[in-house]
C-alpha cells in the first residue's frame, strides 16, 4: 500500500472529472441561510465555551 499523501493523490488524480450539479437559485438560497444560521450558532457555543482574556490578570 503506497503512503497515505501518495493514496490521496492517486484518488485525485486518477478521478474522472464530472461536472457538478446546480442547484435551483431558491435552494441555494435556503442553504446558504441554513449554514449561516448554523455558523452563528457554532460561534456563540465556541465564545461560550472560551475563557475571557480578562480573567488571566
Amino acid at each position: 500500500m503506497p503512503p497515505r499523501p501518495m493514496a490521496q493523490a492517486m484518488l485525485f488524480e486518477d478521478a474522472e472529472s464530472t461536472p457538478l450539479p446546480r442547484l435551483p437559485q431558491d435552494v441555494q438560497m435556503q442553504l446558504l441561510q441554513q449554514m449561516v444560521q448554523w455558523m452563528q450558532i457554532v460561534a456563540l457555543a465556541i465564545n461560550k465555551e472560551a475563557p475571557d482574556e480578562q480573567d488571566h490578570r
